[in-house]
């Protein structure tokens, strides 16, 4: 039967596929009209709730829909009325007003959830497409109601990734793209491969459809890594980019695109556009002027030419005043005058076809200007004032021209800052509900294992990790990237040199001196939209978002950063929740399930590493953190105490290293998306500083080394484990940071890189279960600066230390910094890190852990006497 569903119902041309066109006269009705005086006593009784009216109707109809079952009625009339039923149950859940109705409603549809399915199966054989697609979404939404967890269901795989499929295909080819988006999320969350390839390119045109452009580029970006041939992938994520005004997204895919078709003309214009947005002004003109060479009657070409070298004058010229060193200047003075001879001749072109173009007649007129060409200057006033516009005067500031492309979320899908509830309301109900079901014990869970898993210490670590993830998920649903609009220039402070900015969310005050006329430059760069907004990062302040710090970047080049005072000691807040009610809810659960009546529950203190946290109150401003924790994983055996591992080691980043809280980036249960995101961000925030700056590096987590070459890999919580490509390479990490000028890097990795999983209570578990035996991974040699603390040899495993609830390795390392109150040596950190583990490992697994650490660039002669804080 399951081979008749999977028949073709997305079609490449994006539109309706044949024989899946609605019937009206066939229609699923939006909710049923059927009431309780239909089934009852013939007449309404007012005395009765809208509730209880939807709650009799769904009662009767469930009882004369098993009568039917019972007395064998055919499939043919039977499966209607079971449809009935679900959407009558739907209308009572809507309606209901206790946890008892909300009960009452659950246990029937999950009584006839199975029906559903059946139903299914009988108008696919049928042949019946309409009554395919009913039944198929409501088999599939019916599971997604808010009373059900997951665990409610036992999908079969077999079908359920299939008729999640057909509800999506008929929602697209409907027109209903936005119900279409959320069946495609549920089909490429089963992990299923068949359809996912098919799945991702109409999850992206569906994206394009309904304008979420964003949505569309991760999807499509990740569907492109899976899929790397599919031109068609790379072709829809690249137009996601331009028409969202994303073109900072753009890149990757170009690069991937540019591949396949090396020379495309349209791909290297767009290629062209995205230097131009990023003021890379000179690779841009390098291909504008190879498409000059095919087309140089080109007027569109033309402008792209006259804008590039435009603007590169204006740049140099904007260094040369702002350049101390005279010689500096001079030379950032003649190659300004270079490239403004040059845009001079290409804007003659332009005039010659568009006379009458403000815009271009304007920059014509400063270009003269800054070549002191008077009597062409004065002729291009006379035609600005004939066209009734303002006319220039030597000296004026220019103004970089903008490109043809946003830089980031430009277009239509860009969001402004909306209102968000303060933080304890959004952050309670959500940490509440999922400390309550961390708190019950799971069907197939053991007493021990519960009564382990349950602890004050497990308690605290789940506490936080889910106070991150409140404060992640409230910053990410209101704290919305600023476009111009959202952001307004307060008149000049000239007493203090300073420039008030205000934001949604509070107020910024950058410096900008009053020499070289650098204040009036800054607020004429700002009038006419060209000054950048770089890296904004955000916090939460008296129960409200706040910024913390941002930063504004002009074409000269010149940077005006923002850091909150309290951003350097930001931490999250606490949200206000009895967590001594959780300890007493397990505490109960434990002993009613005792296997000997009496038996005590003896709920373990949190591990003396927790505890007792060294505060230095040293201030260590130079250095950042950067601390992955994958312990969740979707489609390998989870990784314990990861979490916790990440939590803590943040605590001694903050409170013991003196790491101000703005510069510690914390990612939990990351994806490879969140991953790089923050990476790349990271890596904007610290490139390009002049003073030396250290990075620490900690990740709790998967490796896994590549079958064929070897390599070592760090796994996201959502990689696939026979696919290294949905993984990240260790060595891009380690290059990424390590080649940035004036960066010292340290890494502690609590992962081995064997194929093995760090699982409690399990040792050597193979992280793919094809593997049974141990791979040594290939040597990682970083470039730069880079010291690398190893928790494992290459053919050994990481293994969990159970009764501190970390890593053995992390344990250790944290044991280190708590005595020396982070003063050790890295020569200290690791002879003592290496005995201990080694020897705990003995001990206690009777199996050899041996952390290893290599050191390269300036840090092989040096790391031995280099400290983590000052």
């Amino acid at each position: 039967m399951a081979a008749a569903i999977t028949t073709g119902f997305l079609y490449a041309s994006y539109g309706e596929a044949p024989g899946n066109t609605a019937n009206p006269g066939n229609q699923v009705p939006a909710e049923t009209t059927q009431s309780a005086s239909d089934v009852a006593s013939g007449e309404a009784d007012d005395t009765l709730s809208p509730a209880q009216i939807a709650l009799n109707a769904m009662t009767e109809e469930y009882k004369t829909l098993k009568e039917l079952q019972y007395e064998g009625e055919e499939e043919s009339s039977l499966y209607p009325k079971t449809m009935d039923l679900y959407l009558t149950a739907v209308k009572a859940l809507e309606l209901a007003q206790d946890e008892e109705q909300r009960l009452q409603v659950k246990n029937i549809i999950l009584d006839i959830n199975g029906q559903l399915l059946k139903g299914a199966f009988y108008y696919s054989n049928a042949g019946d497409q309409r009554q395919l697609a009913n039944f198929a979404k409501a088999y599939v939404d019916s599971q997604r109601l808010p009373i059900f967890t997951d665990d409610d269901f036992k999908r079969d795989p077999r079908f359920y990734p299939t008729l999640v499929y057909v509800a999506a295909s008929d929602s697209y080819n409907s027109g209903d793209y936005d119900r279409a988006k959320e069946y495609f999320d549920l089909y490429l969350a089963t992990g299923e491969e068949k359809m996912r390839h098919q799945v991702s390119t109409f999850m992206g045109q569906a994206c394009i459809n309904t304008k979420d452009y964003l949505k569309g580029i991760n999807t499509l970006s990740n569907a492109a890594i899976l899929y790397p041939d599919d031109y068609q992938l790379v072709a829809m994520g690249i137009q996601c980019c331009i028409d969202g005004g994303y073109a900072d997204r753009i890149q990757p895919l170009l690069d991937r695109a540019l591949l396949m078709k090396p020379g495309d003309e349209q791909l290297l214009n767009v290629q062209a556009q995205v230097y131009e947005s990023t003021r890379d002004y000179k690779k841009a003109l390098d291909i504008y002027n190879q498409i000059a060479e095919l087309h140089p009657n080109s007027l569109e070409n033309t402008q792209r030419i006259a804008t590039c070298y435009y603007n590169l004058g204006v740049e140099f010229y904007n260094k040369s005043i702002m350049e101390a060193d005279e010689k500096i200047a001079k030379k950032n003075r003649r190659q300004s005058r270079a490239y403004f001879e040059s845009a001079s001749q290409y804007l003659e072109q332009i005039m010659a076809t568009k006379p009458n173009d403000k815009q271009y007649l304007r920059a014509l007129g400063i270009t003269y200007g800054y070549l002191d060409n008077k009597e062409k200057f004065d002729e291009i006033n006379i035609r600005l004032g004939a066209l009734g516009e303002k006319t220039l005067a030597m000296g004026d500031v220019a103004e970089i021209m903008n490109g043809p492309l946003a830089v980031s979320g430009g277009g239509e899908s860009t969001t402004s800052a909306i209102a968000a509830p303060s933080y304890q309301e959004f952050a309670r109900p959500f940490i509440e509900g999922k400390l309550g079901e961390w708190a019950k014990r799971g069907e197939f869970e053991k007493i021990e294992d519960y009564q382990k898993r349950v602890t004050e210490g497990g308690l605290q670590a789940e506490y936080q990790n889910l106070k991150a993830q409140a404060e992640k998920e409230y910053l990410d649903k209101y704290a919305f990237s600023f476009v111009p609009r959202d952001l307004e220039l307060q008149p000049y402070d000239a007493t203090n040199e300073t420039y008030l900015i205000t934001t949604p969310y509070g107020e910024a005050t950058i410096k900008v001196p009053l020499k070289n006329k650098e204040a009036e430059m800054f607020k004429s760069a700002w009038t006419n939209n060209n000054v950048e907004i770089r890296a904004p990062r955000y916090m939460i302040d008296n129960d409200k978002l706040a910024i913390a710090s941002i930063t504004f970047k002009t074409a000269a080049g010149k940077s005006y950063s923002y850091d909150s005072s309290k951003a350097a000691s930001y931490q999250i807040p606490d949200v206000r929740i009895n967590l001594d009610n959780y300890l007493k809810q397990t505490a109960a659960q434990a002993q009613t399930s005792a296997a000997k009546p009496g038996n005590a529950t003896i709920l373990a203190k949190t591990s003396d590493v927790d505890k007792d946290i060294p505060e230095t109150g040293k201030k260590n401003n130079n250095t950042f953190a950067f601390i992955v924790a994958n312990e969740n994983y979707k489609n390998v055996a989870n990784v314990a105490s990861a979490l916790h591992d990440g939590q803590t080691f943040s605590e001694y980043c903050e409170k013991t290293l003196g790491i101000p809280k703005s510069q510690i980036v914390f990612l939990t249960d990351a994806t490879s998306g969140d991953f790089w995101s923050e990476f790349e961000n990271l890596k904007g925030r610290i490139t390009n500083r002049p003073e030396d700056i250290d990075v620490i590096l900690f990740y709790s987590g998967h490796g896994l080394p590549d079958d064929n070459t070897k390599e070592a890999y760090l796994m996201p919580v959502d990689a696939q484990p026979q696919h290294t490509r949905t993984m990240i390479k260790l060595q891009e990490v380690y290059d990424g940071l390590g080649k940035i000028p004036n960066a010292s890097v340290y890494a502690f990795m609590d992962a081995c890189f064997s194929g093995s999983a760090r699982e409690s209570g399990q040792k050597d578990t193979p992280v793919v279960a094809a593997r049974g035996v141990a791979l040594r991974h290939k040597d990682v040699e970083p470039a730069g600066n880079v010291f690398v603390l190893s928790a494992a040899d290459a053919q050994q495993t990481a293994f969990p230390y159970e009764e501190k609830d970390h890593g053995m390795f992390t344990y250790w390392l944290l044991k280190k910094l708590q005595e020396s109150k982070g003063g050790a040596t890295l020569e200290d950190i690791t002879a003592y890190v290496t005995d201990k583990v080694s020897g705990t490992s003995q001990e206690i697994n009777r199996r050899a852990q041996t952390p290893t650490h290599k050191a390269t660039g300036k840090l092989s002669g040096t790391w031995k006497s280099k400290k983590l804080r000052p």
